[in-house]
């Protein structure tokens, strides 16, 4: 597929602690950023259209990035055209974007236009029905994740315990010493997600560290402590040091973990949570080093059982929010049958033409 080669990421996070939106955070209008938000209920073409916009900027020679839904990964929440400062982005709940610089950064697209009111009317009680029971399942499967994450804070206080942190901030700032150099500019960051749970499972787009990346350095950390302080401190280092970064945060615990570090003008990677990755461009941590066995042996048992029970949770998380998607299935159709898409697509033609004007 045309997408494949291109670095996806999510911009939302199902989280344990509710839904967060970092769609707002991704452009910035001080420096000639234009967002087009779109506008439409489910199954008025929002995913078609930013999928033909990101086939036509891939065509056009764009640095093109995919962004795409956790509720459903086959769809699009988002498509940014790098070079051209662009992005498009499905401006609908539960992301909902405004407009806060309106026509001068973001246009609203309101595909809406192109809906026939009188048989969304005829439909009334069953769109209404179906979208309570939409936010309903997705709220059950919001109490799975939090559950979730608390079984992860658990094993962060245990590995707490056992962590010698004097020791692990020491080696993370000889690790920043050795890799990363100042370059004289104003640091920047994007904050992202690779990670997600999904009605398709847990989706991690490793791909996308592949495509960005050729080195990594690989922190193995089963209780997520060392590994984090290694990474922050490689973030707070990077972006003193006037680089451009990736920061791929934990889509469970975003407020507290992360992941990932990326820094693309170095092609390089310090992640977490990648066990099977081998080659002359890899660098293997191993964060035991830095922990106290016998204090991690007096919570094994019951970090065993709190992973157990994280897998159960998530696999129920899993479950209910298929039952979601086929949900919300339902409720395109009905917006699908009263769509014009004759009209609608003249319209994607156009405002796709007008993109790509030099």
């Amino acid at each position: 597929m045309i997408f494949e080669n291109l670095p996806k990421y999510f911009l939302a996070a199902n989280s344990a602690d509710g839904f967060i939106n970092g769609f707002s955070d991704c452009f910035d209008a001080k420096d000639n950023w234009r967002a087009y938000l779109i506008k439409g209920g489910p199954g008025t073409g929002k995913s078609s259209f930013m999928k033909i916009i990101a086939e036509n900027g891939v065509k056009n020679g764009e640095m093109v990035d995919i962004v795409p839904c956790s509720s459903d990964p086959d769809s699009l929440d988002a498509v940014i055209l790098k070079k051209r400062k662009i992005v498009v982005f499905d401006a609908t709940a539960p992301h909902v974007i405004d407009a806060v610089y309106p026509g001068v950064c973001e246009e609203i697209l309101n595909l809406g236009e192109f809906w026939n009111q009188l048989s969304l009317n005829q439909n009334k009680e069953e769109i209404i029905a179906l979208t309570d029971l939409n936010k309903t399942l997705h709220r059950r499967a919001s109490r799975y994740i939090g559950a979730v994450g608390q079984i992860k804070r658990n094993e962060q206080r245990v590995g707490l315990r056992a962590t010698d942190i004097d020791k692990v901030f020491d080696f993370a700032s000889a690790l920043c010493a050795r890799y990363i150099k100042p370059v004289g500019n104003d640091g920047k960051e994007k904050t992202v997600y690779l990670s997600a749970i999904t009605p398709k499972g847990e989706v991690f787009y490793r791909n996308t560290i592949n495509l960005l990346c050729d080195s990594k350095v690989i922190i193995k950390d089963d209780y997520g402590t060392a590994s984090n302080i290694i990474l922050s401190v490689i973030r707070d280092y990077a972006l003193k040091c006037g680089e451009e970064i990736i920061t791929v945060k934990n889509n469970i615990l975003p407020n507290e973990l992360i992941d990932h570090v990326l820094i693309p003008n170095l092609s390089l990677a310090f992640c977490s949570k990648i066990a099977d990755e081998e080659g002359e461009n890899v660098k293997r941590i191993n964060t035991m080093r830095f922990m106290d066995k016998e204090v991690l042996g007096l919570s094994k048992e019951k970090i065993r059982f709190g992973k157990k029970l994280s897998r159960e949770l998530t696999n129920a998380a899993i479950s209910v929010l298929n039952e979601a998607k086929a949900v919300h299935d339902k409720l395109e159709s009905l917006y699908i049958n009263a769509m014009n898409f004759k009209e609608l697509n003249k319209f994607a033609e156009k405002f796709n033409e007008s993109l790509f004007v030099n």
